[in-house]
């Protein structure tokens, strides 16, 4: 595949793929950096989403103590 690519002028790390005209980043520090960037993200977005369910729980349940007082 990389030797179909056409290099872009100015820029050791893209190519260019004929066929649909897309810029790629063909430096696999690159990517593998950028992959262990978005999985730390991901990592983080569902923390913050359970941490958001385990407030929303406690919520519930306090709601629940006070209905009963």
């Amino acid at each position: 595949m990389a030797s179909r690519l056409i290099n872009v002028a100015g820029n050791p790390n893209l190519a260019r793929c004929p066929s649909s005209g897309a810029i790629i980043n063909i430096n696999k520090d690159e990517i593998e950096k950028s992959r262990a960037l978005k999985s730390a993200r991901q990592n983080k977005d569902k923390e913050f989403r359970e941490l958001r369910q385990d407030v929303n729980d406690l919520k519930e349940l306090l709601n629940k103590l006070v209905e009963k007082l």
